[in-house]
């Protein structure tokens, strides 16, 4: 572009701009000011046919909101999925795209039509994302003539400057919208308050009242009973009252005790089971408050119950910490009961700290005693102390010998009974190290297995007949030494441990020579949800899983969730691990409840993050909390939601758990990465010579770090090993193994303390010492080259791996592997590994991943027919791969002439 062309543009560009700031101070109404913004493209830079897209949470279809140059039905065509053609692709990835020519790129769709009659060869596009913060809310596209005169980075350029101001303009209008709403929601809490405060409310005792001074709305009120029936009793006063008072009662049902309502008393039960997890079981209770509202008065069941399936404390007292307040704001009152001596310390303390009353109830002796030990915002000089009951009245012990004689009596009791203020879980721990200590007692092992196995490692019913089948109790109590807080392990972590069991369980190959140990640790899935709740995010999760914040709210959510704090006693745990590993790089991996279970991969939609941990401590423990958080924040990425979404898996409990990993490989020189590493698959959908056996599996290997092989690369290829014929490779000559190899190398940077991409050449002139010629061969022709041009110290080699898996028994071994995961699983299987050289034949194997093999289905087996009728055969290939098979039912076969579409061009094919 001349210098005058340029300052012509530059002038253009200018006006332009100032029309944009001019349009948008106007308003932020997306419609109002999208069309002005589209037309002033095309005035002052010719950009004709732009057009602005949204994305349609509810339908997950990219559509366009305002449009230039297109009729009413061209712009009710222009609809997309995420990930379809341009538009989908930018969307999706987040990445502009330049089409210089729309007659020669197959994602051009065109599928407004507008361009149906135009010269396509003439014409370019160009399509940049809207971002709010980290996330795509739109596109902006707009088409080019094509011309040598045209500088399409230059327009490409313009268009994303102008996206950020539209991004702004709605960020504000989102801003100004949620400012208003919370205001609105405000006043109309005061408003209410204000009008029901003055009401009084009774506990349905008199004296009970006079005690505490009556109940105020919003209280929530906590007893510590030892015997249930005290409970019933207070409840049952509590609930008499309020129905003569005209007030609505609901009881929320959830234990195995008696019922503390009685059935004929006109009070709305619902019936919970707790068993279906925490967040389910919250968001029941949530929904229950939502839905009966203001001023409702509740009993709930005795909270100790919910150790019984949760496990522990900790959970109890998280949901008391989400419930309570949420409560309070809507004005109710609501009745709870913990027996005393079931909890720990700190949820006592938690529950204390949220709750507006808590009082004690003693029995001793046959004397009933009240104490009041927190009464929010009142206050009498005989408040606090403990009253008797004599008659129907409540009279303070004012006596110190009295009261002294009180408290030691029950602190005798607590001895007598053997309290031990631990949390549940690790109440049930201690059980089972006595059981390994009582031989004897061995019939109850089987049932302590089956417990354990419930609440830390699956409920799926076939991952759960596995580890009974393969974990003893011995080996349970050892993962949970490693085990930072409580909770599940997750899909990826029991995916891991199971394998690897399996292989130590299994005689007939020498598993302990071929496998590399592993120390990873594991974070339970219960600190995903403290995280949560302690830093107040609850109701904010409740809107996510509503139809319509299900992707707004997450979005808030997920940004929130990058910056939030861990409680201390999680802290201390994270620090002791770091200080093990010391400055071993680590890998942090989302290991979700659904994730890698039958049915379910949840492939790479979730985080993995590679820490290279190197620095301070202080600095590497900064590193790894960020981490937790960015796996923590991906279970609210638009993609994992998508992916729920259409599984119908959006109102599943998906608890967050994590796996701790050293990573496999060695130190070279700055650099740190395993010499070998890929996926391996029990069975092989990618055959592509009549000669090889699909029950052979196969493997897909790189040099270096594995991420390479899990994550498609464009132009960068890993080697493809079918186990039964692994030196046969899906091309044939030296051209296209060199094109269809691996150029580039990752590994993590000591130096930088960060992950990077080399290429296979410059890391050739570093003199690492790495064995070349295990894994290459010499690339003579582009040294050649490299001699030509003068450059020193670097040799070309083209990554064969062919040397490898001649000379070793590696394929032999990897085969064994699968084939003996795929038979105790009873279901085809994929992993992912490392292997790292140690003599000249010599290799250690690392699993670092197992888990069902994920296809389109149901995940289960089916009987393929072994002789079919000709006249039933639609398609047939011999030698040849033909993708993945499925199962359904087949509707409509719309039947493409083979012949005519290979004469279309390519932009009709597409």
């Amino acid at each position: 572009m001349s210098q005058k062309s340029a300052n012509v543009r530059g002038t253009k560009e200018l006006s332009l701009l100032w029309e944009v700031s001019r349009v948008l101070e106007q308003g932020n109404d997306v419609k109002k000011i999208g069309t002005p913004i589209l037309r002033a493209l095309d005035k002052f830079m010719g950009m004709s046919r732009g057009f602005l897209t949204l994305l349609n949470r509810e339908t997950g279809e990219i559509f366009i909101e305002v449009a230039h140059g297109l009729s009413k039905a061209q712009k009710a065509r222009g609809k997309y999925k995420i990930g379809e053609g341009v538009v989908g692709r930018v969307f999706e990835t987040g990445r502009p795209m330049i089409v210089p020519k729309i007659s020669d790129e197959p994602l051009f769709l065109d599928r407004t039509g507008v361009r149906k009659n135009l010269p396509k060869k003439d014409i370019s596009f160009i399509c940049v994302p809207i971002r709010n913060q980290s996330e795509v809310i739109g596109t902006l596209s707009a088409d080019r003539v094509f011309g040598e005169a045209i500088s399409l980075k230059e327009d490409l350029r313009l268009l994303t400057i102008i996206a950020s101001m539209i991004a702004q303009a709605v960020r504000l209008l989102q801003q100004e919208e949620e400012d208003r709403q919370r205001a609105v929601e405000e006043k109309e809490r005061l408003d209410r308050r204000a009008s029901i405060s003055s009401q009084p409310v009774s506990t349905g005792h008199e004296f009970l009242d006079n005690i505490i001074n009556g109940l105020r709305i919003g209280d929530n009120v906590v007893w510590q009973v030892d015997n249930l029936d005290d409970y019933r009793y207070v409840a049952q006063l509590f609930v008499k009252k309020a129905l003569k008072d005209k007030k609505k009662v609901v009881y929320i049902r959830f234990a195995d005790h008696k019922p503390l309502v009685k059935p004929e008393q006109e009070v709305v039960t619902y019936q919970l089971n707790p068993a279906s997890g925490f967040e389910t079981f919250s968001t029941e209770v949530y929904n229950i408050i939502t839905k009966d509202g203001v001023g409702t008065c509740y009993v709930f069941d005795c909270l100790s119950n919910l150790l019984s399936e949760w496990s522990t404390d900790l959970m109890v007292g998280n949901f008391f910490i989400i419930t309570c307040p949420y409560l309070f704001e809507l004005d109710t009152i609501a009745y709870f009961a913990v027996i005393r001596g079931s909890h720990s310390f700190q949820t006592i303390a938690r529950i204390r700290e949220t709750t507006q009353v808590l009082l004690d109830i003693y029995d001793d002796k046959g004397n009933i005693y009240i104490h009041p030990l927190k009464v929010w915002k009142r206050y009498s000089p005989t408040m606090f102390l403990p009253h008797k009951k004599e008659g129907n009245e409540y009279v303070p012990i004012i006596d110190s010998v009295d009261a002294a004689k009180l408290f030691s009596d029950m602190s005798k009791k607590k001895m007598q009974r053997g309290e031990r203020t631990l949390d549940y879980w690790d109440k049930l721990f201690i059980e089972a190290e006595s059981l390994l200590e009582k031989p004897w007692e061995s019939e109850k092992e089987e049932d302590m297995i089956d417990r354990i196995c419930r609440i830390m490692i699956t409920r799926e019913p076939r991952m759960s007949i596995l580890v009974k089948d393969n974990f003893s109790l011995e080996d349970l109590l050892r993962i949970r030494e490693r085990l930072i807080g409580t909770g599940f392990l997750g899909g990826k972590t029991g995916g891991m441990l199971l394998a690897r069991k399996i292989l130590e369980l299994d005689k007939s190959s020498n598993w302990p020579e071929i496998l590399e140990e592993h120390d990873s640790f594991y974070i339970g899935s219960d600190v995903f949800y403290t995280y949560l709740v302690q830093n107040n995010w609850w109701k904010l999760r409740m809107e996510q899983k509503t139809k319509g914040g299900y992707f707004k709210a997450a979005r808030i959510l997920r940004d929130k969730m990058k910056g939030g704090n861990f409680p201390d006693e999680v802290k201390e745990q994270f620090f002791r691990m770091l200080e093990y590993f010391g400055q071993s790089p680590i890998i942090g991996r989302s290991s979700s409840l659904l994730e890698d279970s039958f049915g379910n991969a949840f492939a790479g939609k979730y985080e993995s993050i590679f820490l290279v941990n190197q620095g301070t401590p202080e600095e590497r423990y900064t590193q790894f909390e960020n981490a937790v958080r960015t796996i923590y924040a991906s279970t609210m990425n638009e993609d994992a939601l998508t992916y729920r979404m259409q599984r119908g898996l959006e109102g599943a409990d998906e608890q967050m758990a994590l796996l701790v990993q050293r990573v496999s490989g060695s130190h070279h020189k700055n650099y740190y990465f395993p010499d070998i590493a890929g996926v391996g698959i029990s069975y092989n959908t990618f055959v592509w010579n009549k000669e090889m056996d699909s029950k052979a599996g196969m493997l897909r290997i790189v040099f270096g770090l594995g991420t390479r092989a899990v994550n498609r690369v464009e132009g960068d290829y890993p080697r493809i090993v079918a186990l039964d014929l692994p030196l046969l490779k899906p091309h044939a000559g030296m051209e296209d193994t060199r094109k269809f190899s691996q150029r580039d190398v990752d590994l993590l940077d000591l130096v930088q303390n960060n992950l990077k991409t080399k290429s296979l050449l410059t890391l050739s002139g570093e003199g690492l010492d790495i064995k070349m010629d295990r894994i290459g061969v010499r690339d003579h022709e582009t040294d050649q080259k490299i001699r030509e041009l003068g450059i020193k110290g670097q040799q070309a080699w083209i990554l064969t791996f062919d040397d490898f898996l001649s000379g070793t028994q590696f394929t032999d071994v990897m085969h064994k592997m699968l084939k003996k995961l795929e038979t105790i699983y009873d279901y085809p299987v994929d992993i992912e590994f490392t292997a790292n050289f140690t003599d000249e034949e010599g290799f250690k194997v690392n699993l670092v991943q197992c888990r069902p093999l994920q296809t389109q289905g149901e995940g289960k087996r089916v009987e393929i027919p072994k002789h079919v009728e000709k006249d039933k055969i639609f398609f047939q290939f011999e030698g040849n791969f033909f993708g993945g098979g499925i199962m359904e039912s087949v509707d409509r076969i719309i039947y493409v002439d083979p012949a005519k579409y290979t004469k279309l061009s390519l932009q009709k094919k597409y």
